[in-house]
Order: C-alpha cells, then structure tokens, then sequence
C-alpha cells in the first residue's frame, strides 16, 4: 500500500519513545522476519521488536500498520488503515498526530490545531447573561473550577489539578458509557463541566439558542483539544500543552503552558524540563516566561512585546521568586528580559512544536 504522505516521516518515527506505545498508535513498519503464522520481528524506528500481524506480510514489507494490542512480549499489528485519510492531511498535521499518539483521523488533526490558538473567553463571555437555566447550571460548575490567579502560588498548585478535574479530562470512560454506549445501570454523577454540556446538549438542545449551541460547541471542543494535548506524546521526550482560564475579581484571563520534559518512567522529569508560560495580564498585557530547569538550577526570561514596560517589577519579582525558591531548594542562576520577537522558538513551542535541541536530559 503506497501512502503519498509517509515518505517523509522516518526521522519523525526514529524519535518515538517505544515504551510509550499505546493502542490505536499508528506507525510505520517494516517487516525483518516473519513465520507461517504472521509472527515475527519488525523494525520500529529502527529497533526490532517481536510482533504479530494481523496480514499477509512478507520479509522487507514496509507499511502503516495500528496497534491492537500492546506488551511486554511484543505487540500485536493491523495494516488496516484508511489511506484516503492520510492523504487528506498535511505533513505538519500527520507529524502532530503521531506525536500524539492517535489515529489518522481528519477530525482529530482538526481538533489538536485548533486548540493551538483557541481561547475559552470569548465563549465564556457569551453565555455568562444566559437566562437558560441548564446554561446558568454549567456556568456554575465552569467559574466554581476556575483557579483564583491571587491565591496562585508553589504551594496552592492543587487549584490547577482540581481546574482539569473539574473539566472532565479524567473520567472520560464513564463519559462515554453514560451518553453513547447501550449499558445500564451505570454509577454515574454528571458533575464534569464535559458531562454537563453533553447533557444539555442530548436533553436540551432544542430550548438553546443559536449562539448557546455555538458557545457550549467551542467549549466542548476545547475540553477534547486539552484532553489530547494533555498527554506526554510519543516522542522520547514528554510534551504537554495546557490552556487555563484563570479568575481574579470578576475578571478572566487565558493562561498558556507548555511544557517538555525527559521521561521519568510514565512521568514528565520535573528536575529536567523546559517550560512556557504565557498570560494576558489586565495591566502589562500579554507576558510570557521561559523557563529552564536543570536539577536544581533555573533561568527565567520574561518576555513582553515592549520589555520596558517590564523593568519596573522585575526587582520586585526576583525578590519574591527567591523567597518562594528557597523553599524548594531550587537556585536562579540568571533572570533575563527579552521582546518575544527575540525569541522566536517561544511562541512555536506554545504552539505545539517540540524542541529537540533543548538540553533536558537527566
């Protein structure tokens, strides 16, 4: 099967962490031997590994192929795949969909770019003054999660957990079982703000209107866009892009992470990691922070579109980040003050782009 899109992909598949195989993964093959049997050794961006093919293959096949099944003596392999749907995607769109461990679905690519440059305020926004009583109920539960950007802090992190809790991002099995599948008797409290717009939106969609279907449309398509990005990817390094909506004093603010990390195990390295941040503050605008971490070591640039408008706090800030520092044993070694156009890779790497050549080895 001849895919017009995958010739370009082998330096991308080398780079995947095998241990980070998943069920449903799609991935290039090729077939170093095989028996009567279809069980044999491939090779798997460049190392061979004992697997099962559910096809007839031959010595010095190479295809796409699934993953059925996934463990420690091998995997099993369907070839199975749809190659209109590759074709229909581009090369930037295949790349973010094998880096983040998914099928080659248009739909998919379609969520995982748009949450790149998505922000929840505008939907947000239009529901706040919504007479609809199902509207109001899930606005509840959505600004009851929001966390409280003054009480923010290296020991009140827990806000952040409770947030994508709150969004729905952990229990999306019983989700499922509760509004698509045919099982009965399902223990189930539709608290998620996930939960609550899909059953608005199977009980309620005929009372919505126009704009409320809109509105609660781009939020559900935001929380399934998390949910994908949310994940450490494939690759050997982990990567993970986080969007939070934060609150203070009425007022709502969209807060970026991205963050890049060697692998501890299933973990993301927090002793060996890079990490972005981006906020659009009421009074300096937009700023952003990029952040090394090498064991106990840290160096900050901050970044604004004009950096004068910075230099005012920035004493202010190394004064508090060296008290909050000293409780986690953790050393600045350099604070810096740059325009984003100085750093270009900054808004790439917000933007879902790894960087391979960062240093975040343990």
């Amino acid at each position: 099967m001849q895919i017009n899109n995958a010739g370009f992909l082998n330096p991308i598949v080398q780079d995947i962490d095998l241990t980070q195989l998943k069920v449903g993964q799609q991935l290039e093959v090729e077939i170093l031997s095989t028996d009567a049997d279809q069980e044999g050794i491939i090779s798997l961006g460049g190392k061979p590994m004992r697997a099962k093919i559910e096809a007839q293959v031959q010595t010095g096949d190479r295809f796409w192929a699934a993953i059925k099944e996934a463990g420690a003596n091998g995997i099993v392999l369907s070839r199975d795949i749809n190659a209109s749907s590759l074709n229909s995607l581009s090369k930037e769109q295949i790349i973010t969909l094998i880096d983040r461990g998914v099928g080659f679905d248009p739909r998919i690519a379609e969520v995982l770019t748009s949450f790149v440059t998505s922000e929840t305020t505008p939907a947000l926004f239009s529901m706040l003054n919504s007479n609809n009583p199902q509207i109001r109920s899930l606005m509840s539960v959505l600004l009851s999660a929001l966390p409280d950007w003054s009480k923010l802090n290296s020991q009140n992190y827990t806000q952040i957990i409770k947030y994508f809790s709150a969004l729905g991002l952990e229990n999306e099995k019983s989700v499922y079982d509760a509004f698509f599948s045919n099982k009965k008797d399902i223990d189930f409290n539709p608290q998620s703000v996930k939960a609550n717009i899909l059953k608005i939106t199977q009980d309620q969609s005929d009372k919505l209107s126009k704009e409320e279907r809109a509105a609660i449309g781009d939020i559900l398509k935001e929380i399934t866009g998390q949910q994908l990005w949310a994940q450490s990817g494939t690759r050997k390094n982990a990567y993970s892009l986080l969007h939070l909506l934060l609150q203070d004093q009425g007022e709502y603010f969209n807060c970026k992470i991205a963050l890049e990390s060697s692998r501890k195990g299933k973990r993301m390295d927090p002793e060996h990691c890079h990490i972005a941040l981006q906020v659009d503050t009421p009074n300096l605008g937009k700023v952003g922070a990029d952040i090394m971490l090498y064991e106990n070591k840290v160096n900050v640039c901050l970044l604004h579109e004009d950096i004068e408008v910075l230099r005012p706090v920035i004493q202010e800030l190394r004064q508090d980040s060296n008290a909050n520092i000293q409780m986690t044993r953790l050393q600045i070694e350099k604070i810096t003050l740059k325009s984003f156009q100085e750093l270009p890779y900054f808004q790439k790497f917000l933007s879902g782009k790894q960087q391979s050549g960062v240093d975040v080895k343990g």
